[in-house]
């Protein structure tokens, strides 16, 4: 179980850095340099953009773990489905809840200087409180509201119901919810993104 959860960071580390970097300040960037008011002149609709960017980085997501899967296997000289079915798993399950509520960056003035700062201490901060919830204890529930634990958490659920299918209803229960705060939050986000840069409104 040690292997599961170790696995289940590294999942975690890949799918957030993933959306962050090359989904949400992506977004950001396009938006700042002007390229976010063409787009969405052409395609009539900022969802369509969001999920074209989204859908591509999903599928570098899927082989990002499928590769890391690969080394581990390497590593322990045996092929394991389970791994690379828990893997894509949650890559499928958690991607589109972490980019709504990382999309929540949409509705701060980040200027394209800032970025990079606030990227890092974002993910440094989410990985540092990074943990996997066992949905015995309310702080079990409230760590999942940190997209790296939600992830992980996830992840780790997946391979332990793969292998033992156990009642874990309680932390299903807890990771339910927070994807229903996470749908809420981007929803909102997503309706707040302007196509206006920052520059041009402050």
């Amino acid at each position: 179980m040690t292997t599961f959860r170790v696995i289940s960071y590294f999942w975690a580390y890949i799918i957030v850095v993933t959306i962050l970097n090359n989904v949400i300040i992506s977004l950001i960037a396009y938006r700042e340099r002007g390229f976010y008011k063409q787009m969405l002149f052409i395609a009539g609709s900022k969802l369509k953009i969001m999920f074209s960017v989204f859908a591509v980085q999903l599928m570098i997501i899927l082989l990002e773990i499928t590769l890391f899967n690969i080394v581990v296997m390497l590593f322990m000289k045996a092929f394991s489905l389970h791994l690379m079915l828990s893997g894509l798993l949650t890559g499928l399950i958690t991607a589109l809840p972490i980019a709504l509520v990382t999309s929540l960056l949409f509705m701060f003035k980040i200027r394209l200087e800032s970025v990079t700062i606030i990227l890092s201490l974002l993910i440094f901060g989410m990985l540092f409180f990074m943990n996997i919830s066992n949905g015995q204890h309310l702080e079990s529930l409230i760590t999942l509201i940190n997209p790296a634990s939600y992830v992980a958490t996830i992840g780790y659920q997946i391979q332990t119901l793969l292998i033992s299918p156990t009642n874990h209803l309680i932390v299903w229960l807890g990771l339910a919810v927070v994807t229903l705060l996470y749908v809420f939050i981007g929803k909102f986000a997503i309706a707040k993104f302007s196509p206006q840069s920052v520059i041009t409104r402050v």
